[in-house]
């Protein structure tokens, strides 16, 4: 058996390719060798001419492999292997006319040492490039929605200009790109990771397996992973909110009522989470999910001392009241604010926390408002009295009062009608200005 056929079967069997495709790749690849370098591209115009008048035979029984060049008949020869001057001995009589066309047949063994070094590199790389695109396809079919486990191999570069790293996937490169690798995280080169993969991109025909560590499903695919009662359904994640490198929130709820969504997520000794918590390295707050406004941000704010929630719910707006101490402030609102913050995203309320001394005095600077407000209003004799102190009650401030439209009093402040509203509105804006 020639060495060649040879080294075609055992290529198909270490690749996981088929026979006829590895033929078919190299046959591919003696048709470029003979391409100029630098133009062997299934782009260039020159392509088709050189797939169509080059032939390769295979002959598996006689244990040999030819090349047959198709020559045009031409005045002037550009390339000798697939033309050849109309003049020329090799040329039989009767073909001696411009675009005959004439044969020429030699063995692969006896090619110039120069185009089999070329045909055999071209026929590598053309293998890993098929591959590849099969292990592109596989990676497609299973792996996007999934974590993987990467090896950060260096910084992937675009024009010169840092985008990201390159991650290791087996057999195949990933891209963490900078939006989507968390920005406290140092990636340490040759160390391995958990990454979600979260699409594959084409980009002038390169793909690309783009990776994550900040999307919310990555979070969402290693509870699935960690916590069978995600998994299967019997508890849902209603919202995550994130502060990245530091702190994330995870709402849980759970429809059976003897099922504890948050023990759940947590498990025996906390160890489910904690295996969550090693991968993101970030402060992991699962917190119960409630309808009821006062007791999802006292889930969301344990291990915090609460001691009164004062809720605006047509601006959304909730004043927090702890202790006036150290320990029970900074739980309330974490490093940076990350606990205050989150608590806010995860509910969609603008969130307040003071001490109960800072409140008391909020609560005095509200009196004097309100008593301030009252007097102002009272002297508008057409305005009942109990109007006024309802007013003063609901709204506080003449600030307050001079931003608001007359569809507000209507809607807040029973038996007003426009014209008092109207009254009321001029009232303080003139003496809001002063």
């Amino acid at each position: 058996m020639s060495e060649v056929i040879k080294q075609f079967k055992q290529i198909s069997q270490a690749r996981n390719l088929d026979y006829e495709e590895v033929v078919n790749v190299f046959k591919d690849a003696v048709k470029l060798a003979f391409m100029k370098k630098g133009r062997r591209s299934s782009k260039d115009e020159l392509y088709p001419i050189y797939m169509s008048r080059i032939e390769i035979n295979v002959n598996e029984k006689r244990n040999d492999i030819t090349v047959t060049f198709h020559k045009a008949v031409v005045e002037e020869v550009k390339n000798d292997w697939i033309e050849v001057s109309f003049d020329s001995e090799e040329v039989p009589e009767k073909k001696r006319q411009l675009g005959e066309m004439i044969k020429a047949t030699t063995k692969l063994r006896k090619l110039p040492r120069n185009i089999a070094n070329r045909i055999k590199r071209i026929f590598i790389n053309s293998l890993n490039y098929k591959e590849k695109e099969i292990l592109f396809k596989e990676f497609e079919a299973d792996k996007i929605g999934d974590i993987i486990i990467g090896t950060v191999m260096g910084r992937a570069r675009e024009n010169g200009r840092v985008i990201g790293y390159k991650i290791n996937i087996d057999k195949l490169t990933g891209i963490l790109p900078r939006e989507e690798s968390v920005p406290r995280e140092r990636y340490t080169f040759g160390k391995n990771y958990k990454f979600y993969v979260k699409e594959i991109r084409e980009d002038e025909g390169e793909k690309r397996i783009i990776l994550s560590r900040m999307d919310e499903r990555f979070i969402i695919e290693l509870m699935k992973r960690e916590i069978p009662e995600i998994k299967d359904g019997y508890v849902t994640i209603k919202k995550i909110v994130r502060d990245p490198g530091i702190r994330v929130k995870i709402a849980v709820h759970s429809d059976k009522v003897k099922l504890d969504p948050v023990g759940a997520c947590l498990g025996p000794g906390a160890k489910r989470i904690e295996g969550i918590r090693k991968v993101l390295g970030e402060k992991i707050d699962v917190v119960q999910f409630s309808t009821n406004v006062k007791e999802y941000i006292k889930n969301s704010l344990k291990p915090a001392n609460i001691q009164k929630i004062a809720l605006n719910r047509r601006e959304k707006k909730a004043l927090i009241v702890v202790p006036d101490n150290k320990e029970d402030l900074s739980h309330a609102l974490g490093k940076n604010k990350s606990n205050k913050n989150l608590t806010g995203q995860l509910l969609g309320w603008s969130i307040e926390i003071i001490t109960d001394v800072e409140y008391m005095e909020k609560l005095n600077e509200e009196k004097n408002a309100i008593l301030n407000t009252q007097a102002v209003l009272s002297g508008l004799r057409s305005i009942p009295q109990e109007v006024v102190l309802e007013v003063a009650n609901a709204f506080v401030t003449l600030e307050e009062i001079a931003k608001l439209s007359i569809d507000d009093f209507i809607e807040n402040i029973e038996n007003i009608d426009e014209s008092m509203a109207k009254k009321i509105i001029k009232r303080a804006e003139k003496y809001a200005k002063k």
